[in-house]
């Protein structure tokens, strides 16, 4: 992230905090507009997620979830 860069989060970080309280599984993704920006900030989020005590994130392959150690 530059400096002076605004990175949003959706859903708001404080409604992540509680969704992990409560043990729901997370994904995230890009809401890309433009190819360029598919991924941005991706590696900044795991950063935001960790520092919130998240340790996996979940990803579906062929509609079966798996898990990512973060």
């Amino acid at each position: 992230v530059k400096q002076n860069e605004e990175v949003h989060a959706y859903p708001n970080l404080d409604v992540v905090r509680f969704a992990l309280r409560k043990g729901v599984f997370l994904t995230i993704g890009s809401d890309a507009h433009r190819p360029e920006h598919f991924g941005k900030n991706i590696e900044f989020m795991f950063g935001q997620l960790k520092q919130l005590g998240a340790k996996q994130i979940s990803y579906f392959e062929k509609r079966e979830r798996k898990v990512e150690w973060i």
